[in-house]
């Protein structure tokens, strides 16, 4: 990973690029993603509150946030979900 630090309230997602099946067949997804991983968080109060953590994988706004190489960097507000795994 790069070396980014986010500011304030703002996370650094890596985006899902592709879905596998359950037999391991790979679907590309030909649509902008709008699930990702968190890669980092910044320290501010509002993110804070999200309770996020590195490694999440997470659903935000899909024409959020500013590209950065592969990265994206989102406000708090531009995320929407965490998805659970069991």
């Amino acid at each position: 990973m790069s070396n980014l630090k986010p500011i304030s309230d703002r996370v650094i997602i890596l985006p899902k690029t592709e879905d596998k099946t359950e037999s391991g067949i790979i679907l590309t997804n030909a649509e902008k993603p709008n699930t990702g991983e968190v890669i980092a968080i910044g320290n501010g109060d509002k993110v804070g509150r999200l309770g996020l953590k590195v490694g999440d994988t997470v659903i935000y706004e899909k024409l959020g946030g500013s590209d950065y190489k592969e990265f994206k960097i989102l406000n708090y507000d531009e995320i929407f979900a965490v998805i659970v795994k069991n």
